[in-house]
């Protein structure tokens, strides 16, 4: 089945319920989506993350496996 049909059976789904559980739970799902995690963080947070991307763009990382080892 195409995504737009997909899509389709869901539209006329919920445009027949009279499930109330199931019209929260798809609002839910839909704002949920529609947050971007990023605009929550602070300023510190997102400068630490920027950093961490950096240093992996510059090929500055740990193999898991040794970081792993030294740590149990």
């Amino acid at each position: 089945m195409s995504i737009q049909a997909r899509k389709l059976n869901i539209i006329q789904y919920l445009s027949q319920t009279t499930n109330v559980s199931v019209l929260d739970l798809i609002e839910r799902i839909i704002k949920k989506e529609d947050a971007d995690f990023w605009n929550k963080l602070t300023s510190s947070e997102k400068k630490e993350i920027l950093a961490g991307i950096d240093e992996l763009d510059r090929g500055d990382k740990v193999d898991y496996h040794k970081f792993m080892s030294k740590h149990r």
